[in-house]
């Protein structure tokens, strides 16, 4: 049921991500082929399914269908079902609440993964609503105010501090904005996990690029892409996060 839910929210995210990118409303309007304009029919929207019914071409203009769309309904099912999962049976009824946010702030993650991994942009119109509703949730069910907000103050101001050291050579501005999404999504001493898990993420990828020859050595890559999957890592493994983070903390006391 979560991996159904994940589909279709992923076909929300995908309206959302490209009528962005296109300076289009995604609330108002009827889907639409952005080539040859036109409707969109329920079943012309179906979450992968009419994609490969259409072999990825529109049933009208015969243009190409983005990848884009069902890779996004397919992931964000999958994110769905894992986080699902990670709650155990006899307790899910009662942590509703908890996985919902979850779902959330996953969106949230998704959107902002897909705008750095292809535009390598973060839009404040994204970036900054993202945060804030993840701190608002994390705080309504109970994580500590103090835990959220030095979080994100932690996460943005370690690219703050990159981005003036290095005059934006190392990071761009977006990746403050990035850090307080990651702070605000999950907390204080979670930020210090995914920050970790971020780099090294980004380490494994930069190596294999590298190693075949599609990037140089100081070639751009997006962190943004690095930090959002790192995120939902800890929103999915919080126990086995916890431990990574209070040997950090140990190890600085």
């Amino acid at each position: 049921m979560s991996f159904i839910l994940g589909l279709f929210v992923g076909s929300f995210l995908n309206v959302l991500i490209l009528r962005t990118v296109a300076g289009e409303s995604f609330i108002t309007g009827r889907s639409h082929c952005p080539q040859c304009g036109v409707t969109l029919s329920f079943l012309h929207m179906l979450p992968v399914v009419s994609y490969l019914a259409l072999a990825g071409k529109c049933a009208k203009c015969q243009s190409s269908i983005s990848l884009q769309y069902p890779v996004v309904e397919f992931v964000t099912g999958c994110c769905f079902a894992l986080l699902a999962s990670s709650y155990a049976p006899a307790e899910l009824s009662m942590l509703y609440p908890y996985l919902l946010k979850d779902f959330v702030i996953t969106m949230g993650l998704l959107a902002l993964f897909v705008f750095d991994a292809r535009w390598y942009a973060v839009p404040d119109a994204v970036a900054l609503p993202v945060a804030g509703v993840a701190a608002f949730l994390n705080i309504l069910l109970g994580m500590p105010w103090r835990a959220v907000f030095l979080g994100a103050a932690v996460g943005a101001g370690l690219y703050a501090v990159l981005w003036v050291v290095s005059r934006g050579r190392w990071v761009g501005d977006g990746d403050i904005r990035l850090g307080a999404v990651v702070g605000a999504a999950v907390g204080w001493p979670g930020t210090l996990a995914a920050l970790y898990v971020s780099y090294l993420i980004g380490g494994v990828v930069a190596i294999a690029l590298v190693a075949t020859g599609r990037k140089e050595l100081g070639g751009m890559l997006p962190m943004g892409t690095f930090l959002m999957a790192a995120t939902f890592f800890v929103l999915l493994f919080p126990e086995r996060i916890a431990v990574v983070t209070n040997y950090f903390l140990s190890v600085w006391h």
